[in-house]
């Protein structure tokens, strides 16, 4: 191929040099008519037409390959990625039609999606809140607080001011007189720091009572913290028992609230859409991200896995 572009490349230069020559002598030739040497210059004048003549004929010779191919349907095709120019065998995993690197290829990791669930549980224990994600928690906690005869609203996503849940007085919800705070945080434990910013969210609202829910459990320092500032602090033990101390319906509409839709998949706090569980291909750590808004948030260790 490069061959045959040089080739095509020499005949074009020497069909332009011939044919160059040949037109500059026969203009020579024209303003030395009137020469005493005429009869002599008049010798060139056949022999630049013959070099006219190879010009062109070496000009058509360089622009016919060019045109040779047009109209065919067939274009060679290039790795996208990389310099190789043919295509490694495809792993299964990897998507058809996409040529990759191998640099690349091996850092490429498909996304996890969690199994569907077979059956979501039937009675209430622990490990629900091990299981179901943040939203889901957020909206247990509220209806357990109906349920105990508290007027509730909350906001589904989007920027909450630190507030998942807010009490009221009334049914008008004109007056605020509670905030609640909800940290599904299995496996790790609420510290005085986030109790210290809850206390600055209840100072500035100037509400009477402040809660805060949580899977986990509180760090001593956290609960003594509390303790001074009349906060309710409700870690996983005491709300399982708070839950199962309901009727036997109440437990029932709550896990059916705790476990509605694909409550092991997390909600993405932006947008609100359900996240793609995925790996790190650098540290192997999971998290999740989100396809709407790109917005990525860390995985739990048991988090996804229904």
């Amino acid at each position: 191929m490069m061959a045959r572009r040089r080739k095509s490349k020499s005949l074009g230069e020497m069909g332009l040099t011939l044919l160059a020559i040949g037109v500059g002598v026969l203009v020579a030739l024209t303003f030395l008519q009137s020469s005493p040497l005429t009869i002599m210059f008049e010798a060139f004048r056949p022999w630049a037409w013959l070099a006219v003549a190879l010009g062109a004929f070496f000009l058509g010779l360089h622009v016919l390959p060019s045109n040779r191919g047009k109209g065919l349907d067939w274009t060679p095709v290039e790795p996208v990625f990389g310099s190789r120019r043919t295509a490694p065998p495809r792993p299964a995993d990897q998507p058809s039609g996409v040529l990759i690197d191998d640099d690349i290829r091996n850092r490429w990791r498909p996304p996890e999606r969690a199994p569907d669930a077979a059956a979501p549980p039937t009675v209430w224990t622990q490990a629900v809140f091990d299981l179901i994600e943040w939203r889901r928690f957020e909206a247990l906690c509220e209806a357990l607080l109906q349920h105990e005869g508290h007027i509730t609203s909350s906001q589904a996503f989007g920027a909450d001011g630190g507030i998942d849940v807010r009490l009221y007085s009334d049914s008008t919800k004109s007056q605020l007189t509670g905030i609640v705070q909800c940290k599904n945080w299995s496996g790790k434990k609420i510290g005085e720091v986030q109790i210290r910013e809850f206390l600055g969210l209840k100072t500035d609202h100037r509400v009477a009572t402040a809660i805060y829910f949580t899977s986990s459990t509180f760090m001593p320092a956290a609960q003594e913290l509390a303790s001074r500032h009349d906060l309710t602090l409700i870690d996983g033990s005491r709300l399982l028992r708070r839950i199962q101390a309901q009727p036997a319906e109440v437990q029932q509409h709550l896990l059916a609230i705790a476990t509605d839709g694909d409550f092991w998949r997390a909600t993405c706090v932006n947008c609100g859409s359900k996240m793609t569980l995925k790996t790190n291909s650098t540290n192997g750590t999971r998290f999740w991200a989100c396809g709407r808004c790109r917005h990525t948030m860390p995985a739990r260790q048991n988090e996804g896995l229904a």
